[in-house]
């Protein structure tokens, strides 16, 4: 269960590899330690988002019988479908976030445990504001801009510009000849 609020995510991120220190380079080590980390974490969020709720009442919620949410709180389980969990994010209205990633990025996303990340908020007024200022023109957002060139139907080539940023804002551009 998860008991504690990191505040500060570097730090959090080099007490955990100070930690974990040369087992990370034991390739079983990282894998056992991946599915453990994920199938615990998704555990105790699933408890959190249930919050007072019974187990019961949270199933009726998600249109899922309580046997489902009993065990998406065990964290021996581990065999959650990608399906259910985008059935329990659509009931929530928050979003589900399933990627592929290097270890340093696994370990710094995963070491967010503060409320937000733990139980995060339905989509709300708030949530609308933030994506609206995330993607405003007036605000100043730091973008890492990297050039691809792709093909048009035709094969020749059309130039792009792909731009991503920290606050999950992905822009491409093909560019027209004047």
């Amino acid at each position: 269960m998860l008991n504690e609020t990191q505040t500060d995510p570097v730090n959090a991120i080099s007490q955990r590899a100070a930690q974990l220190g040369a087992a990370l380079d034991d390739r079983d080590f990282r894998a056992s330690y991946m599915a453990h980390h994920l199938r615990a974490f998704l555990a105790d969020q699933i408890r959190a988002l249930r919050s007072d709720l019974s187990q019961r009442e949270f199933g009726d919620l998600l249109g899922k019988p309580q046997s489902v949410v009993s065990r998406l709180e065990d964290e021996a389980y581990g065999k959650v479908s990608l399906q259910t969990l985008i059935d329990i994010a659509t009931q929530l209205d928050i979003a589900l976030n399933v990627r592929f990633v290097d270890f340093p990025t696994f370990l710094r996303v995963t070491s967010d445990f503060s409320d937000r990340a733990v139980a995060p908020h339905p989509y709300a007024e708030a949530a609308r504001e933030e994506i609206a200022r995330m993607v405003s023109p007036e605000v100043s957002v730091p973008v890492v801009t990297t050039q691809f060139l792709s093909f048009s139907g035709d094969g020749s080539p059309a130039p792009t510009i792909s731009a991503y940023n920290d606050n999950v804002t992905f822009v491409r551009r093909t560019l027209v000849p004047a």
